[in-house]
């Protein structure tokens, strides 16, 4: 459509192809001055006025987006995140729909062009504006958290996550975000419980005095409020201890009360390591022990070790080369495996294997809940391989070695070489995260594969480009459905479903993607025919882009087509789990930085770039 008046602005596509997408690390970006958005993109947001605030205007706009308040805005780049999505909209021909007067719908060439120059100044503002270091919320332990410090400080084998309340997730998030981390009474009792259970374990029958005459108060302390005590505390709990053994306590009664004493104390069960009792506005260096907490709980799920508090104390952990040396020694320990099976875990979906997904066993005997344990664990060691060596970007999806038990050998139909878990070249399909079972599995239904799932879970937890929730209804599986699927296979369905404008552009993106992984039932095993006994079709394509066939043709037009989105995702997931709170807009000048590092040096110097970054060692208070 054209509308009468609409200035144009002739160099405005000189203007946008000036300004650099992709940031080097610690480089700044290039273009327009910071802070403006500026009339050589005005047509833009004029047009995205005129189309988008009739239907997406105030409190009652549909689908909950006010157009109106952001065309309103003069800070836009704030609205980074909200821009994002009425370009994806856009992008795809999701928006602008038919219009109901009858005029016509969608944008033409010029008006669709202008929209998304528009957005591309947002983003680019929002690049050059971006970098900030961020808040980091006071926060509780996770309840695995809590298990693994409980362990390491008192040198005991009990785990007891499963005595905590699971934790509460928001979409796209992890269980490390403090913004979900509540503390309520049940928790606090439960903390208890597993506190006096993990205490009554580091007491084994036989050395328990032993155990209480080894014990040293000062080093205790600093372990678990990972910091050095103040002699205000190293006073407190030895006078409680003293007062037990004076009121007729055993020297093991006595000390248990102290540990519990210690361990209930909110020095331990918070991480207030790095909360200043007075905290002055701006921005200013995580303290060195809040530091130690910030790495260790990253790459270990848990407290520092002595070497980290040593540093700390230094004040030497702070200096960069330091500290990613710190974080390469971390992850050849074999605490590293916490860090990597709750990121990979949570980030891929495969955590949900065994636990939300988790198939009757009457009907799916060979679904074990160690085989599904051990796929779990096989995407866990996959990605601690990655980072602990510095694997290469594609190695994501085309690493050609695993991690296989005897009994996840068994189920992939491969030979195993003996002892419990080993490290084996990858069968063929089995090469990268799509001929992972763990991942299959995660996204399939509880009774069927689905290329929707699957190719929804590429655009959004591998490429982040997550396509739009679909509409009530949308995702029934109806009798009709079922019957064409039982005559012409699933594909076929889709297919069908495809063919209304209104779903083709989401599902034109979708589908394809999971169609190249449709040689794999709903448990990841290998298969040449569909759930309705069809022979299976593993092809797809891109949008845009050539077709392609099974997993491997699909992460080689990944890595080819989609580099950028896949470094850039992995990146803004891991600073998500690392800083423990939901990113900014200004955080996304970190990511594309971030993102540049990984596609260029691989694993490991992401893993080394991130926690030398402006946010991972600085803090905010506001």
């Amino acid at each position: 459509m054209v509308h009468p008046g609409k200035p144009t602005f002739p160099h405005r596509r000189v203007w946008i192809a000036a300004v650099p997408l992709v940031l080097s690390a610690g480089s700044a970006p290039e273009g327009p001055r910071v802070g403006m958005i500026d009339d050589l993109v005005a047509e833009g947001r004029s047009v995205i006025e005129l189309v988008c605030v009739e239907c997406h205007d105030g409190s009652d706009a549909e689908a909950g987006f006010d157009v109106a308040r952001l065309t309103g805005s003069s800070r836009a780049a704030e609205h980074l995140f909200e821009w994002r999505r009425a370009g994806a909209m856009i992008e795809t021909g999701a928006m602008p729909p038919p219009l109901r007067s009858g005029r016509g719908g969608g944008l033409d060439k010029d008006d669709r062009a202008a929209a998304l120059a528009f957005l591309n100044a947002v983003e680019r503002e929002a690049l050059a504006k971006g970098g900030a270091a961020g808040t980091e919320p006071a926060r509780r332990m996770t309840r695995d958290e809590l298990a693994h410090a409980l362990r390491d400080l008192l040198n005991v084998t009990v785990d007891v996550a499963a005595l905590m309340p699971p934790e509460l997730v928001a979409e796209n998030s992890f269980d490390t975000n403090g913004g979900t981390l509540f503390i309520h009474g049940e928790w606090l009792k439960r903390a208890d419980v597993a506190v006096r259970v993990a205490v009554d374990a580091a007491f084994p029958d036989g050395a328990r005095e032993g155990v209480a005459a080894g014990f040293s108060l000062g080093p205790f302390l600093r372990g678990a409020f990972r910091r050095p005590p103040s002699q205000e505390e190293l006073e407190r709990y030895g006078a409680l201890r003293a007062s037990r053994l004076k009121g007729g306590a055993t020297a093991e009664q006595a000390l248990r009360a102290t540990l519990f004493a210690i361990l209930s104390s909110p020095h331990f069960r918070l991480r207030l390591e790095d909360v200043p009792l007075r905290p002055a506005k701006g921005e200013r260096a995580v303290s060195p022990h809040g530091l130690a907490s910030r790495l260790s709980f990253l790459l270990w799920a848990g407290p520092p070790d002595d070497r980290l508090l040593d540093l700390a104390d230094s004040g030497k952990l702070a200096e960069p080369e330091v500290l990613a040396t710190e974080a390469a020694r971390m992850l050849d320990d074999a605490r590293a495996l916490r860090f990597a099976r709750s990121f990979a875990g949570q980030w891929l979906g495969t955590r949900r294997v065994g636990r939300e997904f988790k198939p009757d066993p009457i009907d799916n005997p060979a679904m074990t809940d160690s085989l599904m344990a051990d796929m779990r664990d096989e995407v866990a060691r996959f990605f601690l391989m990655l980072v602990r060596e510095g694997r290469p970007l594609d190695a994501l999806l085309r690493g050609d070695e695993t991690f296989l038990s005897p009994e996840l050998a068994r189920f992939y139909g491969v030979e195993h070489p003996g002892g419990d878990v080993a490290r084996v070249e990858a069968p063929a399909l089995r090469r990268g995260l799509f001929g992972k079972a763990a991942v299959l599995a995660a996204t399939s239904y509880p009774d069927r594969s689905s290329p929707v799932l699957r190719g929804a879970w590429i655009l959004d937890d591998l490429l982040g480009t997550p396509p739009p929730p679909p509409p009530p209804g949308a995702s029934t599986f109806d009798e009709e459905a079922f019957e064409e699927g039982e005559e012409r296979g699933a594909r076929a369905v889709l297919e069908r479903h495809r063919a209304s404008p209104a779903c083709a552009s989401c599902h034109d993106r979708i589908d394809p993607l999971g169609f190249a992984l449709d040689g794999f039932d709903r448990f990841g095993r290998e298969r040449s025919h569909d759930d309705f006994g069809h022979r299976v079709e593993a092809t797809g394509a891109l949008p845009g882009g050539p077709e392609f066939s099974g997993p491997e043709g699909l992460a080689g037009a990944i890595l080819k087509d989609r580099r950028v989105e896949l470094s850039r995702e992995v990146a803004r997931r891991l600073l998500r789990f690392s800083l423990g709170r939901s990113l900014e807009w200004s955080d996304e000048r970190t990511v594309v930085e971030l993102g540049a590092v990984l596609e260029a040096r691989g694993f490991g110097a992401l893993i080394s770039s991130m926690v030398t970054s402006r946010p991972f060692t600085r803090i905010e208070s506001r």
